[in-house]
């Protein structure tokens, strides 16, 4: 549909009334699951991304420390 009525236009703008029109597919209920599943799983594997990032700047910060002691 954007493509349809782009225009041929390098940016692609949409009126209110086409955007009202637009038709949204329904996807089957067990893939929206397996897309939502994708999506947890990705924030998890995100967050579980920072709390490594932060372990691993202490243990640096730890060494450093230590280092500068001796």
């Amino acid at each position: 549909q954007i493509k349809r009525d782009g225009g041929g236009s390098a940016i692609t703008y949409w009126r209110p009334e086409q955007i009202k029109n637009l038709q949204v597919p329904i996807l089957y209920k067990k893939i929206q699951q397996e897309i939502s599943s994708l999506i947890k799983q990705s924030h998890e594997t995100k967050q579980r991304a920072r709390e490594l990032w932060e372990e691993s700047k202490r243990k640096v910060e730890k060494a450093i420390e230590n280092e500068i002691r001796k």
